[in-house]
């Protein structure tokens, strides 16, 4: 199998239209209604007071090498870096589509809980703690509905985990797809000001990724330009 200049985002998405269902759907709550928190156990990532202790991300300057992800990922002796990053392209896409699938769920969720909050348009991030962060712009939201809705969106039905899985998949496409030209200084600390999941998710599947780059394009932070020695 020969992995060449073909391997590219679009093919990435194709990839993921023929596998948009296969993605896990959220289980519909059975019983009390209020007891949907027991749809995930995942545990909450962790608190400000431990933000210093925790690594959402970690860099590997050459994480295609690895035997596991080799062993695990490749039948064929090609070019491991170039499959790496395709591999990340579709994983990056198709979380941003069970995002999308797990909030539409959400949504419906606090509609049927919390009808006074429904229509209000609120989004979320990631905070540098791998917790999920309600964004409120128009401050629409009053502090109580906010930690409710805070509470209510990280124990549903693993889509913090899918959140924060997104993030780690950015931050090694940053690092290392030629496409990003590692020029976005992105991390932990700054990903809530940078990206709003609320602001994309009623767009089309077809226009969703192309969407999110404007997004990371329009809001991230640029790495400085490596300095030229002008007398060497």
């Amino acid at each position: 199998m020969n992995i060449n200049s073909a391997v590219s985002v679009s093919s990435a998405y194709s990839l993921v239209q023929n596998r948009k269902f296969d993605v896990e759907r959220p289980a519909l709550a059975t019983g009390n209604p209020g007891d949907i928190e027991a749809l995930d156990a995942d545990a909450v990532p962790g608190t400000l007071e431990t933000a210093d202790k925790i690594e959402l991300y970690e860099y590997e300057e050459k994480p295609w090498e690895s035997e596991k992800w080799y062993m695990e990922n490749l039948t064929y002796d090609y070019d491991r870096r170039r499959f790496f990053i395709f591999m990340q392209e579709v994983d990056k896409i198709s979380q941003l589509h069970t995002i999308k699938i797990k909030f539409k769920e959400f949504s419906d969720y606090i509609t049927d809980q919390r009808s006074d909050i429904a229509s209000i348009k609120y989004g979320f991030t990631l905070d540098e703690v791998g917790k999920i962060k309600i964004l409120d712009p128009h401050q629409k939201l009053s502090e109580s509905d906010k930690s409710w809705l805070t509470e209510k969106i990280n124990t549903f039905n693993g889509l913090s985990k899918t959140v924060n899985s997104h993030f780690q998949t950015l931050m090694t496409l940053i690092d290392h797809a030629d496409s990003l030209g590692k020029k976005y200084n992105l991390n932990r600390h700054n990903f809530q000001t940078t990206i709003d999941y609320g602001n994309i998710l009623n767009i089309a599947w077809d226009s969703l990724n192309k969407t999110f780059d404007k997004m990371l394009n329009d809001n991230s932070e640029r790495r400085p330009e490596p300095s030229i020695d002008t007398l060497a």
